[in-house]
């Protein structure tokens, strides 16, 4: 925190490739965890597929602001590197 603080943060990430999608389980500094599942699955009109996201996002609660704000400024780009990963398949 402030000037005595790290400018950087570690995490450990776990990704999960599944049939139908893929799953990142992290865990960070001061008790944050969190899993980000995303899966192809069918429209419920049955005539196209669906990118659905799930995501738990546990930690302290007064840190949980900041965290969503980072969250929220990363998810945009991670997302479409997932979509971009998906149209490279077969």
């Amino acid at each position: 925190m402030g000037p005595f603080g790290s400018k950087s943060v570690t995490t450990t990430t776990a990704l999960i490739d599944s049939d139908d999608g893929l799953m990142v389980v992290f865990e960070a500094p001061m008790g944050l965890y969190g899993r980000n599942e995303w899966r192809v699955v069918d429209s419920p009109d049955g005539k196209g597929l669906l990118l659905r996201e799930e995501n738990v996002l546990t930690g302290v609660t007064i840190l949980m602001p900041f965290v969503l704000m980072t969250k929220k400024e990363s998810h945009r780009e991670l997302a479409a590197r997932f979509v971009d990963k998906l149209r490279e398949r077969p």
